[in-house]
């Protein structure tokens, strides 16, 4: 298992724009206004054919406001819950089976979690960067980083998803694949998202994460990765980051945004 649902302290929302539609430059000077931006910010922070994070707030308040404010300048947008994209738990597969009704999945605690293709409703595709630092000289020319192998990752939600299921490449089986089945990772992804939506015609594939900008963290201890570089780490204090932890924030909120949870505030004429 792992990020386990914790809800935060506070009651922080995520203010979310949804792509927009008629009047650009009347839209543009409305939300530099209503958000106190630079109306060449503004127009930039609006051009997007993608849901984008936008701000953060910390109260319900604070995030009922906006949203009317963005509402009466007819912005289309979210409102989320921090602590609704906090409850929905990670859980690692180790391998999956394609059924003839849908998608068994094996998780790495042993358990097995069975996905209809009719509810699957949503696959997102992340890249995973790896760098590793010299923490004692993070930031500093001594710190420079070093590129490492980098990854993927890929989150099952079905409709209604309570948690989502999250695959791993590099502790992965990828024997569904069959005859099927390379030596390449990039391949087997591809060939295995092509299959699952060839049998779930209404599941989406979602791949906006890799236009997010890099936000690294250290990565969790025990990762194959992390295991791998250790002894490297003990000797000359580095520790292996990456955007992992990003990867999976992106992915719970895009989730929300797509499904039911959530529905876009948007005044119309």
């Amino acid at each position: 298992m792992g990020a386990a649902a914790i809800a935060p302290a506070t009651s922080r929302h995520f203010i979310i724009l949804a792509p927009q539609t008629g009047d650009a430059d009347g839209r543009v000077a409305l939300f530099a206004e209503v958000v106190g931006m630079d109306p060449y910010d503004a127009r930039l922070a609006l051009q997007t054919e993608r849901p984008r994070l936008f701000r953060r707030v910390e109260t319900l308040e604070e995030a009922e406001v906006l949203s009317a404010r963005l509402a009466s300048a007819r912005i289309a947008h979210f409102a989320i819950a921090e602590a609704d994209v906090s409850a929905i738990q990670v859980v690692l597969i180790r391998n999956l089976e394609l059924l003839g009704e849908g998608l068994r999945l094996g998780l790495a605690e042993g358990k097995l979690l069975f996905i209809p293709y009719s509810e699957l409703s949503l696959l997102v595709r992340g890249e995973i960067v790896r760098e590793r630092h010299q923490e004692r000289g993070l930031g500093t020319i001594r710190g420079t980083n070093r590129p490492l192998t980098p990854g993927l990752r890929l989150h099952f939600y079905a409709q209604n998803a309570t948690a989502v299921a999250e695959l791993d490449p590099e502790q992965f089986d990828w024997s569904a694949l069959g005859e099927n089945r390379t030596p390449s990772t990039p391949i087997n992804s591809r060939r295995l998202i092509e299959e699952i939506l060839r049998r779930a015609p209404a599941a989406v594939i979602d791949r906006g994460f890799d236009w997010e900008p890099v936000v690294l963290s250290r990565s969790q201890e025990g990762t194959e990765i992390g295991s791998a570089l250790a002894v490297e780490r003990s000797v000359q204090e580095a520790a292996v980051y990456d955007n992992e932890a990003q990867f999976r924030f992106y992915s719970r909120w895009r989730y929300l945004v797509a499904g039911s949870q959530a529905r876009p505030h948007e005044h119309r004429a």
